[in-house]
């Protein structure tokens, strides 16, 4: 998909989204929809299907895929990130959860729900932390905070959809291709772990840590982000990127390499 019709996706969500009722129940006065600022309809499931997965598409999702020229894409509610300058696990978890109409802003998710350490050294000098698949590490007020990975958002997600009739999925090790094959093509979001930028990552010895629990020597993947997938087409897949807007285009080929250095993590929710 080029420029052209990028454009025309973000005309078509102006349009529709004017015409749109506005959500009463915003967490953040800040908080945006794509080209607009309203919020869009939150996708919904119909209480009337016989346990099919497929929700209904809300007007903003058919406009969308309408300009799009028959493409994939979804209208997930976009957060920019200008609170927690490493805390893009959170604004993705926000984004993702507005869109089933569940509104939580990501400073309540992290006091809230979710885990979290500093890094220690002990008396021998060495660098000491728990598993970032356990733990939030450091502090995403911080711009020298890091990160946590797919497995804080799970344990999460399961303390807080179930009273919403959802659940989440862990889709470790499914390739970005299969995602958009069997989720976004069925209107369901992913959150995505990969690279600010789809840059290149680093291993660097000074992020480097023992995990306590288990001796283990765990290094930190600097340049680590995570994203909502929203959409694909031949060329590109596109994402919510918290620090960079919404339907954002990166090469196919390039979101795959960073996402697999990232430990191919995934997660979906449904119902």
């Amino acid at each position: 998909m080029d420029n052209s019709i990028r454009n025309g996706i973000l005309a078509a969500l102006s349009c529709t989204l004017l015409c749109s009722c506005e959500i009463n129940h915003i967490w953040y006065d800040r908080c945006v929809s794509v080209a607009s600022d309203k919020v869009s309809e939150p996708l919904i499931y119909d209480d009337d299907s016989a346990g099919d997965n497929s929700p209904i598409m809300t007007s903003v999702s058919e406009a969308v895929n309408s300009a799009s020229g028959g493409y994939d894409m979804i209208d997930v509610p976009y957060y920019p990130q200008d609170k927690l300058p490493t805390g893009c696990e959170l604004y993705s978890s926000s984004m993702i959860l507005a869109y089933y109409g569940i509104f939580l802003s990501p400073e309540e998710i992290f006091f809230k729900y979710i885990p979290s350490c500093e890094l220690w050294t002990d008396s021998n000098g060495q660098l000491v932390g728990e598993d970032p698949d356990s733990y939030f590490i450091g502090d995403p007020y911080s711009e020298y905070g890091y990160g946590c990975y797919s497995g804080v958002i799970l344990n999460f997600f399961e303390q807080c959809l179930p009273e919403y009739d959802l659940s989440a999925h862990d889709l470790r090790g499914t390739p970005l291709d299969d995602l958009c094959e069997s989720y976004i093509s069925r209107g369901i979001p992913v959150m995505v772990w990969a690279s600010i930028g789809m840059e290149q990552t680093e291993k660097k010895e000074n992020n480097c840590w023992i995990i306590p629990e288990t001796g283990e020597y765990f290094t930190w993947t600097s340049g680590e982000h995570c994203l909502v997938l929203v959409g694909s087409d031949d060329e590109n897949y596109y994402f919510n990127d918290p620090l960079d807007g919404a339907y954002v285009p990166y090469d196919k080929e390039l979101s795959e390499k960073r996402y697999e250095e990232l430990g191919m993590q995934a997660i979906a929710i449904m119902r």
